[in-house]
């Protein structure tokens, strides 16, 4: 079965999404998804959404742009504070370091202390978008995390209704081709 759905498209702009944070380099908080546009620019006659995340947390560490270690992630403070987010009801988390695209390991570091706290759905954008930009891969992250848990809900309902037909599911990627649900790429679940 191959299955084109708007699923994700009508839950962003309903903004139905999962509750999500979002994690990045500490001082660029500010440079979180769906930041205003710039007074004057062509995104500037568009009213600024509301950002995704509904937390942004700094995290203290930094990598150079060559990927190498200008100051460790500071594991202890950085699992408090998850463990505060998790008692505080959150399951979803995107991961967005500065340069994460060059050394994705204190994003990989950030990811394993979120799932062994009991988060759900946790998008990395090293994993999602191995690219240069910071913004870019902020927003890529926050909106597969925003949105895999809805996606991954209907995909499982349509497979469970499958049954036992031993069809295949195939869903069409925004690029035009198709996937399986649960390989890797944005919106996971697809």
């Amino acid at each position: 079965m191959r299955l084109a759905t708007t699923r994700g498209t009508n839950a962003l702009l309903e903004r139905r999404g999962a509750r999500l944070v979002h994690f990045t380099t500490a001082g660029f908080e500010d440079s979180s998804p769906s930041r205003p546009a710039a007074p004057g620019s062509v995104r500037a006659e568009h009213p600024a959404s509301e950002p995704l995340p509904d937390e942004t947390v700094g995290l203290p560490g930094r990598l150079a742009a060559d990927g190498s270690v200008i100051e460790s992630l500071d594991l202890d403070a950085t699992a408090a504070r998850v463990a505060d987010l998790r008692t505080r009801g959150f399951e979803c988390a995107s991961i967005a370091l500065l340069h994460a695209q060059r050394d994705p390991r204190h994003e990989e570091l950030v990811e394993a202390l979120l799932r062994d706290a009991g988060f759900a759905h946790v998008a990395r954008s090293s994993a999602l978008s191995p690219f240069q930009g910071l913004l870019r891969r902020s927003q890529t992250a926050a909106t597969d995390a925003y949105l895999g848990p809805c996606v991954a809900d209907y995909l499982r309902a349509v497979q469970d209704g499958l049954g036992e037909t031993g069809a295949t599911l195939h869903c069409m990627t925004s690029a035009g081709g198709s996937s399986r649900p649960g390989t890797a790429g944005p919106w996971t679940a697809c």
